[in-house]
């Protein structure tokens, strides 16, 4: 059936230390789809520079960014953890920047902030206390929300996301869900680890350990799931070593997950995309595609 709906850009700002959120958010808003668009004719597109930008020459990168998806989108979130991000030539954060755009247009943003614990000396001083900055001053704007994991973040987005489509943009045939779809959804991240020991003359040690870790965040387990990396980029930059990224595995279970360790070397490079795939319960063949930095 054809019917009229909608449509609510969403654009999803971050630093590259939330690449999980940023994936598990694109899923959300596709599950958001699932749920809402055959009754209530709303349909919300996610919006991210990897999958939404366009190449262009004749200007700066931000001003072309700002053209094809920062300006047009209805609603931002922003997501922040241990990193402000890139730094633009006036000495403002490309997030935030994007961020108070959409803020001075009026526009509805939904700005949170991760508690998720880090390994002490992991993380880069200078962009940790600029977070510290904008977070304070991000205080004058609003309300902000904290979250400790992917899954209080999700909940929190969807939450927030429908009373604010049904509120702010004036939809009022916006409602809750009444129930979840049935299917695993495996959400990846990468997680930085130090391993201290001693070595053979009685020295600490300290090992700086990568890993990619698969969670099934789903109401359904994966069955037969399949992994690889997108091919090398045009700058010749490649994806982390992982020995056994395309061993199949037979099932990951609800709230399960599988760890691999990753080997970066001097080609890695900053971000790669990550093809999942994977078998329902009922047979039925899924995949997603998610973007990971390292």
């Amino acid at each position: 059936m054809v019917y009229p709906a909608h449509v609510v850009h969403v654009l999803i700002a971050s630093p590259s230390d939330v690449s999980a959120e940023r994936a598990a958010l694109r899923v959300t808003l596709w599950e958001f789809n699932d749920e809402h668009t055959p009754t209530n004719q709303v349909v919300m597109l996610p919006r991210t520079w990897e999958q939404n930008s366009t190449p262009r020459l004749g200007a700066d990168p931000q001003v072309i960014l700002d053209e094809q998806i920062v300006d047009s989108s209805d609603i931002a979130i922003g997501i922040f953890w241990t990193r402000i991000g890139q730094m633009l030539p006036d000495g403002t954060p490309a997030t935030v920047h994007e961020l108070e755009r959409l803020v001075e247009a009026g526009k509805p943003v939904l700005l949170y902030f991760s508690n998720t614990p880090v390994v002490p000396g992991s993380i880069d001083a200078e962009q940790w206390a600029a977070v510290l900055e904008f977070k304070e001053r991000a205080k004058s704007w609003g309300i902000y929300g904290e979250y400790s994991g992917i899954d209080e973040l999700i909940e929190r987005a969807r939450r927030d996301l429908l009373s604010t489509v049904r509120d702010r943009l004036h939809l009022p045939q916006v409602t809750a869900p009444v129930g979840r779809k049935l299917g695993a959804r495996p959400i990846a991240r990468v997680e930085k680890r130090q391993n201290q020991r001693v070595d053979s003359k009685g020295a600490l040690k300290i090992e700086n350990l990568t890993y990619l870790v698969i969670e099934n965040k789903g109401t359904g387990d994966a069955k037969n799931l399949r992994m690889s990396w997108a091919s090398d980029d045009e700058d010749g930059l490649q994806p982390p070593i992982a020995h056994d990224l395309e061993k199949p595995v037979a099932s990951l279970v609800v709230d399960g997950q599988i760890e691999i360790s990753l080997m970066l070397h001097s080609a890695t490079a900053d971000r790669c995309d990550l093809h999942i795939r994977w078998d329902e319960l009922d047979g039925r063949a899924s995949e997603s595609t998610q973007t990971l930095g390292f």
